[in-house]
Formats: structure tokens, sequence, C-alpha cells
């Protein structure tokens, strides 16, 4: 049976779980983003672009910096937001929405239910231990 078919297989609650785990990490991150901005960390630097237009485009992000601008663009457009807001918000969504992913993708991939909530809460700590013992 190939990957298509096991995902069309998905259960019902395992979408609700999916969408449940995106709504409690979005709020996770949401709360806990940083209001440390420097160059070291890169935000910074990103925001600049966008607000400068650099053409620019790193090898390892190339829809960032399309992006940024879109949603810096559209959301000033409705409200008074910063680039870093704007970025911010970016993250916090994509992060919520690729571990919700990764659970499904175990799902698909026949992992147990319970195991695949106890991965898929892994590996927010676990980056966030890469990223702080990580740094030179």
């Amino acid at each position: 049976m190939g990957v298509a078919q096991r995902a069309s297989g998905v259960h019902r609650t395992d979408r609700r779980m999916a969408l449940g785990l995106f709504m409690l990490y979005a709020v996770l991150f949401f709360i806990t983003q940083t209001d440390v901005h420097n160059y070291a960390d890169d935000a910074l630097s990103w925001a600049v672009m966008v607000d400068e237009g650099c053409p620019a485009m790193h090898k390892h992000h190339l829809l960032y910096l399309p992006l940024g601008r879109a949603v810096t663009w559209f959301l000033s457009s409705i409200g008074d937001i910063s680039t870093i807001q704007a970025l911010q918000l970016i993250s916090v969504l994509s992060g919520a929405l690729g571990l919700s992913a990764f659970f499904l993708v175990l799902r698909i991939e026949s992992v147990e239910r319970r195991q695949a909530i106890a991965w898929t809460l892994f590996v927010v700590p676990y980056f966030r231990i890469l990223g702080i013992f990580g740094r030179r």
C-alpha cells in the first residue's frame, strides 16, 4: 500500500489530535517567544532584509524572505505590526504546523497513537537543546 493510500485512511481522531497539537504548540510558541533580538540570533538580519527588500536569498530559506514580505505587507495593511512580529508569527505557525504534520506522518506510517504523541512532544525540547548547546 502506498503512502497516498495510507494518508487517505488517516482516522478522524488522528486529524482532530493533529489539530489539537497545532493549537497547543501555536499557543505555547506564541507565549514563549523572545523579546530579545540581535544579529547573532539572525532575527534582526532577516527583519532588515524584509524591510529593505534585499534580493539576497539564503540557500536554506528560499521561501522565508518572500513569505516574510507578503505577511508583513498583509498584516501592516490591517494593523500596526512590526516586521519582527510578522516573522515571529510565521515561525510560530510554521513550527506548530510542522509538528502537527510530523504527528500525522507517524500515524500514516502506523506508529501507535501514544507513541506518535510522545515523539511529537519530544521534538520541541530536542531542538531547544540543540539551539542552546549547538552555538559556537
